[in-house]
């Protein structure tokens, strides 16, 4: 029996002391109190975490911590240091100006990063609050500044100082944007002068964009539109383009108008120059081909790919025109049987070779140097030489007389053009300049004589 109340005595006992000791939650929390440490600005999540589990426990657990007014020290201890931390900040922004945006910046960020005990704990705060509201008012009073330099009698010139206003005002936070006096006003003139500068350059892009360029030929008004309209957008400044919405359009025009004129050159240098021989049209045909080749743009030259054959045929017309194998060297006049006139021309072979025949134009003048028909209802006679002419020879005068379809009284001056020749060998020269000559002389007012102009 006395066994028996022993053991119990001693259960009982046992049970008391486990009732009066700490839970393994309280014995975990003063352990994670332990773990703080000495406090510094890192400690913050390490005394988070103690805050945590302590708030967890029952509280009679709390009530058995050994380290609660340890945590309690620890906290005070991290809150006034964060709060020293942004009181230096503060005193770091001295003097406000222009320049003190980052330390304003930089101790608001930090302010508003403390809890509402912390921040509380912070002794500059209205300092903080008195240089936020100055630098505030200050880059307000900037952008307010700008705006008022602003001159809208100024024109294009004007942009510069809008971007600078328009800069300014997009730096500021909501809070300075409202203390701009003028900032309604501001977006007002910038509206005013994007349709003064910008609506126009718009309205010639879509003008341009217009035309299609994509045919076989350049749409009248189509060059004089695209390049007003990349003029307008060119003067621009760089920035102000960019506001230009339809500038893409723009660039499609231009694009196309260069792609068709390239590719229009290109094909009249195959229809017209490239494997073909000279004749009498081929020296209008390189001009018309030169012409179209100075009008491009340097890049739009080098996609030209076969304008070697317009080099070529130019360098073959050139030969041409600089050894014709007859020289007409003078006239005299003579009368027909029935009193015509009668020209006589004094021409040369020039050649090294024999000719079979040549031909020329004849156009004759009056005295005034006015345009006579010599052919009934033409102002131009075709005439040819067909006897064979010997290197060095000169024409046989019975073959050399040619009859004039015209009043003798009207004849003062005479323009005599070689047209073509053929040689005894078969080969044949030609006048690649007979149309533009034809076009020069033909029904046309001799305002004074040139190398093609006869002399008695």
């Amino acid at each position: 029996m006395r066994k028996i109340m022993a053991a119990l005595l001693a259960l009982s006992l046992s049970l008391c002391l486990c009732a009066c000791g700490k839970s393994p939650a309280a014995e975990a929390v003063d352990a994670l109190i332990d773990n703080i440490g000495q406090v510094a600005r890192d400690s913050g999540g390490d005394i988070q975490a103690a805050e945590a589990a302590l708030e967890a426990l029952t509280e009679k657990e709390k009530k058995r911590l050994d380290g609660a007014e340890t945590l309690t020290a620890a906290r005070a201890a991290y809150d006034a240091l964060l709060a020293g931390d942004v009181d230096a900040l503060i005193l770091k922004i001295g003097p406000v100006d222009e320049s003190s945006g980052p330390a304003v910046a930089a101790a608001q960020e930090a302010f508003e990063a403390l809890t509402g005990g912390q921040r509380a704990l912070v002794v500059n705060s209205r300092t903080l609050t008195d240089s936020a509201a100055a630098y505030d008012s200050l880059m307000a009073g900037k952008a307010e500044e700008l705006i008022d330099r602003i001159d809208p009698a100024a024109g294009l010139a004007a942009w510069e100082k809008i971007e600078a206003a328009e800069a300014a005002l997009e730096a500021l936070t909501v809070r300075q944007r409202e203390l701009v006096p003028n900032a309604e006003a501001f977006t007002a003139a910038e509206r005013a002068f994007l349709e003064a500068h910008v609506a126009p350059v718009e309205k010639l892009i879509e003008a341009a964009a217009a035309f299609d360029l994509t045919g076989d030929a350049v749409p009248d008004g189509a060059p004089e539109a695209v390049t007003a309209a990349g003029e307008a957008y060119d003067a621009l400044p760089d920035t102000l383009r960019l506001r230009v919405g339809n500038r893409e359009k723009l660039e499609t025009a231009r694009a196309g108008l260069s792609d068709l004129r390239v590719r229009l050159l290109t094909a009249y240098i195959d229809d017209n120059i490239a494997g073909h021989p000279l004749d009498g049209e081929s020296g209008e045909k390189l001009m018309t081909a030169q012409a179209m080749y100075d009008a491009l743009s340097e890049a739009e030259q080098g996609r030209i790919g076969n304008y070697s054959a317009v080099e070529a045929a130019s360098a073959q017309a050139a030969e041409a025109l600089a050894s014709p194998p007859v020289r007409i060297l003078g006239y005299s006049m003579g009368r027909t049987l029935v009193g015509g006139p009668l020209l006589i021309l004094n021409a040369r072979n020039v050649s090294d070779k024999p000719l079979e025949e040549f031909t020329f134009r004849l156009y004759a003048y009056n005295s005034e140097g006015a345009p006579v028909m010599v052919d009934f209802d033409d102002y131009c006679l075709e005439l040819g030489y067909y006897e064979p002419l010997k290197p060095g020879a000169g024409l046989i005068r019975k073959e050399a007389e040619f009859m004039i379809f015209a009043e003798r009284q009207e004849l003062s001056s005479y323009v005599v053009v070689l047209e073509s020749a053929l040689f005894e060998d078969g080969a044949g020269w030609v006048n690649p300049n007979m149309s533009l000559l034809h076009a020069k002389y033909n029904e046309k007012p001799l305002t004074e004589p040139d190398e093609n102009t006869l002399h008695r």
